[in-house]
């Protein structure tokens, strides 16, 4: 997953002053979330290693999530930051933002789809197009 988001990262949202508008900063977003959201929710690997991260958090309450979690959500965290910066986006928390983000979107098409044989492409498509609008709402610059 670590390698996804972050290579999926530098091809939607570079930090190379290329994002310039809100309207294109949402229009890479949404492309961000549908490349990661139909890899994770179409990959039996990572519904397995889903499934191992939770068995490890229910048998030891309060511990630290994996390390390659951690890194993209980071990764994802200093994309936001930046954006913040640049003025598009408005968060005094960039983690958190990035939670706002992945929840309507790649979790949610996750929790609606757990089983990757049956992943349905066009409905994960419409799941994080929605999330990413709502995200770009709650957090552009107006």
């Amino acid at each position: 997953m670590n390698g996804l988001v972050h290579d999926a990262l530098e091809r939607h949202l570079p930090l190379d002053g290329a994002l310039t508008t809100v309207g294109g900063l949402h229009d890479a977003i949404t492309a961000l979330v549908i490349e990661v959201g139909q890899a994770l929710v179409g990959s039996a690997e990572y519904t397995a290693a889903f499934a191992l991260v939770s068995q490890w958090r229910w048998q030891h309450p309060g511990s630290r999530d994996d390390v390659m979690t951690v890194s993209a959500e980071e990764a994802l965290a200093g994309r936001i930051a930046h954006f913040t910066a640049a003025g598009l986006l408005d968060t005094d928390d960039p983690h958190t933002a990035s939670h706002h983000l992945a929840a309507p979107t790649l979790l949610l098409a996750y929790n609606d789809q757990p089983d990757p044989a049956t992943a349905d492409s066009d409905h994960i498509r419409k799941i994080v197009t929605v999330g990413s609008r709502a995200f770009v709402r709650a957090h552009a610059v107006r």
